[in-house]
C-alpha cells in the first residue's frame, strides 16, 4: 500500500497542496509568513520566455480555474479589493513554493532510494508544472496588480 502511493503523482501532489497549505497556515499563526511575501524569481521577460503564460492561458481555460475561488476577480478594479487579491496571492504562491519544496525533498528521497529514473524525472516533472509553474503564475500576475495600484 505504501508503494503504491509513494508511485501514485495524483496522491503526491494533493499531498504536497496539504502540506504546502498547512506551512502557510502555521507561518501565519507564528507572523513569519513576512519573509515569504517579496520572493520574485523571475522577471515578466523570463516569465514569457519559458512559456508560463502559455500555461496561465491553459489553466486559467481548463477545470483548474475552479480550484482557488479566492483568485478571481471581476469587476472594475478598486483598490481595497486588488489589494486583498494580492494579499491571497501571496498565500497561494507561498503554499505552493512549500509543495514545490517538500515534492523535491521526496525527489531526493527518491534518488536516495535507488528509485527508477523514469519515476524520479516524472515526479520531477510533474513538481515544476503542478507547484513551480504556478508560484512563477502568481508573481506574475501580483507584478501586473501591483502596476495598476501605482497608477490608482
Amino acid at each position: 500500500m505504501r508503494d503504491l502511493l509513494a508511485y501514485n503523482p495524483i496522491f503526491l501532489i494533493f499531498t504536497s497542496f496539504l502540506i504546502g497549505a498547512l506551512l502557510t497556515e502555521i507561518c501565519k499563526k507564528l507572523d513569519i509568513i513576512s519573509y515569504f511575501l517579496n520572493m520574485d524569481f523571475l522577471s515578466d521577460e523570463q516569465t514569457k520566455q519559458l512559456g508560463i503564460l502559455k500555461f496561465r492561458w491553459i489553466l486559467m481555460h481548463s477545470f483548474m480555474s475552479k480550484f482557488n475561488q479566492k483568485l478571481k476577480y471581476d469587476g472594475k478594479a478598486k483598490k481595497l479589493k486588488l489589494e486583498g487579491l494580492v494579499t491571497e496571492m501571496n498565500y497561494a504562491e507561498i503554499s505552493h513554493f512549500f509543495a514545490f519544496l517538500f515534492l523535491l525533498v521526496i525527489n531526493i528521497l527518491f534518488f536516495w532510494w535507488n528509485i527508477n529514473w523514469a519515476y524520479i524525472v516524472f515526479f520531477f516533472f510533474i513538481n515544476v508544472v503542478f507547484n513551480l509553474f504556478f508560484v512563477f503564475i502568481q508573481q506574475y500576475n501580483k507584478r501586473r496588480i501591483r502596476r495598476i495600484l501605482q497608477k490608482m
